[in-house]
């Protein structure tokens, strides 16, 4: 009996579209450094330095200030851009630098554009 799936009914690896991997220097740019905020980059130079067949590394497109807008509040979206007011621009866990909007900006298409292709 065949199971489904078997490698005689899978496709070769070279047959198969590569995985895509995104990835922007933007998503490392927030001063705050932790594991969670520096991991992406540490993969994505790995990669670039010793790739891996069948990942493809891209850099998908960045957000605009309206993308935000569709899942976050105005007040919200205007105290992680300007900084003010702190309490409200750090709510999320990281401390405020200007580097965090740039972050915020690069790393939300994963959260406001799930069914866009990229």
């Amino acid at each position: 009996m065949a199971l489904a799936g078997s490698l005689s009914s899978q496709a070769t690896a070279s047959e198969r579209p590569p995985v895509r991997l995104f990835f922007r220097p933007e998503y490392v740019g927030a001063a705050s450094s932790v594991e969670t905020t520096r991991k992406a980059g540490w993969i994505a130079d790995s990669l670039a330095a010793d790739p891996i067949p069948g990942l493809a590394l891209e850099e998908p497109p960045a957000l605009g200030e309206e993308d935000v807008l569709t899942i976050h509040a105005p007040a919200y979206v205007r105290a992680v851009r300007t900084g003010a007011p702190r309490a409200l621009a750090e709510s999320q866990g990281f401390r405020w630098d200007p580097g965090l909007w740039r972050m915020v900006m690069a790393m939300g298409v994963a959260w406001c554009r799930p069914r866009l292709p990229l």
